[in-house]
């Protein structure tokens, strides 16, 4: 059925096993690490797709639903699944309509003790164009970009076969000692590598330049942001006292329900100022912030908000997707039409030079 698909770009700017100071990776590009994922995971139950340490508690479990590359083998699609905590194999939720002071929490049961409760992200790999994107149908806060590079990191140290390890360890819990290209080759000697896979937003040209041109033109800047929500870093009332330039990054000192805010200052801000905010905006973004989150700016003489977010990589495009029994979205469709609206997708995304026209 048709549904409103938003696809956003990143750069894929580590990929690999590197020596200290290199700029490029020894091997484990990102078209190969792919591969030997695929690979990886084809015939293995879902529980065996988990790769982080088992005592590594400082991210979510996830794992990986499904591989699939294009017809010519150069671009993928990769569909994982985020594990959300669950007390006593019941999912807490809460009715929004009930007064504060007066929530009433309820525990759903999951269907099977052995289910594994959490939500499905999608991501489309482009590596001759060392890009990836997040493709989102649901809306979400979370696009599961830092999870996946924290999964691609740990596949490649433990899973993806360059690893050499001590004999007698199990497959979850062996000892790697080193990495090479082959370790099955005797001429190669494993040897201490670091592995990285990291991604930043694709740079869009046209909003962001055009907004710094015209800086002294600037006569209100706005800004847009949450409440109450403890999720590193989100400003309080009170931050927003001090002068707009001079906004911290602080936390919530409470966890209430997160409140939409637009706050709006009479100031023309010098060069360096104007940079704080796009550097703390990108920032914000790197790190998964809302939509809602965003500054703008409105010029002399006109009334027109020039939005920060006007210079994302991303891209919305109706797609006609399919989804299971379960009402969850079908890889295979996604990546069709995907695949479908390529050109329209890649043009609004990255090559679109009239980005301050009428929103």
């Amino acid at each position: 059925m048709p549904e409103e698909v938003k696809v956003k770009f990143y750069d894929i700017e580590e990929c690999g096993f590197y020596k200290r100071g290199d700029d490029e990776a020894r091997f484990g590009e990102i078209e190969e690490a792919l591969r030997r994922l695929s690979d990886w995971v084809d015939g293995k139950e879902l529980g065996e797709t988990e790769v982080s340490p088992p005592e590594d508690d400082t991210i979510d479990p996830t794992y990986c639903l499904q591989v699939h590359r294009d017809a010519t083998a150069t671009e993928f699609f990769v569909a994982m699944w985020i594990e959300i905590p669950t007390v006593e194999n019941q999912v807490g939720s809460v009715n929004p309509n009930d007064e504060v002071n007066q929530v009433e929490v309820h525990a759903n049961p999951l269907q099977d003790p052995q289910d594994i409760a959490g939500f499905p992200v999608y991501f489309w790999f482009l590596p001759e164009e060392d890009k990836l994107a997040t493709v989102a149908v649901e809306k979400r806060r979370r696009n599961g970009r830092s999870e996946m590079e924290r999964y691609m990191e740990d596949f490649l140290e433990f899973y993806a076969g360059y690893e050499a390890v001590t004999k007698g360890d199990t497959e979850r819990h062996k000892r790697v000692i080193g990495h090479c290209q082959n370790h099955t080759d005797p001429d190669q000697e494993p040897e201490n590598y670091y592995v990285r896979f990291n991604s930043s937003l694709t740079p869009v040209p046209g909003a962001l330049e055009e907004i710094r041109r015209r800086r002294p033109e600037i006569r209100k800047v706005i800004r847009k942001f949450e409440v109450g929500e403890e999720r590193g870093g989100v400003e309080t009332l009170e931050d927003w006292k001090r002068p707009l330039y001079d906004v911290g990054l602080y936390s919530a000192p409470d966890r209430q329900e997160p409140k939409r805010v637009k706050y709006e200052l009479d100031i023309t801000p010098g060069e360096e100022e104007l940079e704080g905010m796009i550097q703390r905006w990108r920032q914000r973004h790197q790190n998964g912030s809302s939509n809602w989150e965003d500054y703008a700016v409105v010029f002399k003489g006109e009334n027109k908000e020039h939005s920060f977010s006007r210079s994302l990589p991303k891209a919305s495009v109706t797609m006609d997707v399919e989804r299971d029994e379960n009402v969850f979205v079908t890889l295979e469709s996604l990546q069709n039409q995907v695949l479908e609206n390529r050109a329209e997708l890649m043009e609004r995304a990255l090559h679109d030079d009239d980005v301050l026209a009428t929103e």
